[in-house]
């Protein structure tokens, strides 16, 4: 008889940490970044950082669902 194991799906301790290796968050881009913001926190979403400037664009980090990282980056 076969018996099928599903182990129970690890968590990882480290998943909001940006500078380890792999997929780390996903990036969606935006016409206006500030407006998006000020939605997103009206609605309790918390941002991981400041709206800044990075090599020709302006992005800001959030919280995602599940504790995903999601970039929102809108180019220069």
């Amino acid at each position: 008889m076969l018996k099928f194991r599903r182990p129970d799906p690890l968590s990882d301790p480290n998943r909001d940490r940006l500078d380890r290796l792999g997929f780390n968050h996903v990036c969606f881009a935006v016409d206006d970044i500030e407006t998006m913001v000020a939605t997103l926190r009206a609605h309790g979403i918390k941002t991981r950082n400041e709206i800044m400037d990075f090599y020709q664009r302006k992005l800001v980090f959030i919280s995602g669902p599940e504790d995903i990282t999601v970039e929102l980056s809108e180019w220069h």
